[in-house]
């Protein structure tokens, strides 16, 4: 049987195949689950895939969830997020029970709030895909606290890099057309994050599992107003797009769709907490990162 290697869920997602190339370039062995292609062939609910996932594993990676989708359903987002990341807990207790679970939760369990938000932040998420995160936190870090497994949690502000899913790679596309929308003259502050150093946080918690056990981590990168993302975004084009900036009160109305959510108010996140214990720094050359991510 194959043993100390990395079992990563969700292994064809934009993350997962971040880290497993990351993994590869450093000679550790990894297998994947996903569906429609990985070493293990499968979904996340399904219970004899993530038990043969995992078997023999020493760190397991869970990043499955259902995200980046305009239609959905809920339950099916319960039954993937929460239900998912049961499946992964009972597996590892089974198989191997002495494996460090990371799993990649979201900075939407937050409330929504215009100051920096800690670890400590209350989590008041205001939907679904944010709830059904909190809940799948919840469960793991419970089996934590009673000794059935071990692991962590990390909350990572928007992560962006090429060819990344999400409302800054639709951001992007505006402009490679050759225009952008701002709200409010785009004052609205983002912690956004390149997906090498997403991969880091993961790579430095499982460095150290005695010391982030049972702990919640930022992962917050570097903090941008939207002005300055776009600015960032359109750095490297001969041609700089037009930036259309519209008055608060006239997005009003559709205020509470994900896309004008996401534009229209700020999600700042403070990270000292990944940095002091586990030792990961700040990324560096944010904004030439969002340049290449065009």
């Amino acid at each position: 049987m194959t043993t100390d290697f990395w079992a990563v869920t969700g292994a064809t997602g934009y993350l997962g195949r971040a880290l497993c190339a990351d993994l590869a370039a450093s000679s550790i062995p990894s297998r994947g689950l996903a569906r429609g292609g990985a070493e293990i062939a499968g979904d996340i609910r399904d219970r004899e895939a993530v038990r043969a996932l995992v078997r023999g594993a020493s760190v397991v990676v869970h990043l499955a969830a259902y995200v980046h989708r305009r239609r959905g359903s809920e339950r099916e987002c319960w039954s993937v997020n929460v239900d998912g990341t049961q499946n992964v807990i009972n597996a590892v207790a089974e198989e191997s029970p002495n494996a460090f679970i990371v799993f990649a939760s979201t900075a939407s369990v937050y409330r929504r709030s215009e100051a920096p938000l800690d670890e400590l932040a209350p989590c008041r998420p205001a939907t679904p895909y944010g709830r059904s995160k909190l809940e799948a936190e919840q469960r793991l870090l419970g089996r934590v606290r009673e000794g059935v497994v071990h692991g962590c949690v990390l909350r990572p502000a928007m992560i962006f890099g090429p060819g990344a899913p999400g409302n800054l790679a639709r951001l992007a596309a505006m402009v490679r057309r050759g225009w952008a929308i701002e709200i409010a003259r785009g004052a609205q502050r983002k912690s956004i994050v390149p997906v090498a150093h997403a991969v880091a946080a993961i790579r430095a918690v499982a460095a150290r599992q005695a010391a982030c056990n049972g702990e919640i981590f930022n992962v917050a990168g570097e903090t941008l107003t939207i002005h300055e993302i776009i600015a960032a975004l359109a750095a490297s084009r001969a041609a700089k797009p037009h930036v259309i900036s519209l008055p608060r009160w006239l997005i009003a109305p559709v205020s509470r769709v994900g896309s004008v959510q996401t534009y229209s108010t700020s999600a700042v996140l403070r990270g000292e907490k990944l940095s002091s214990m586990a030792g990961l720094d700040a990324p560096k050359n944010v904004r030439e990162a969002l340049a290449r991510s065009v």
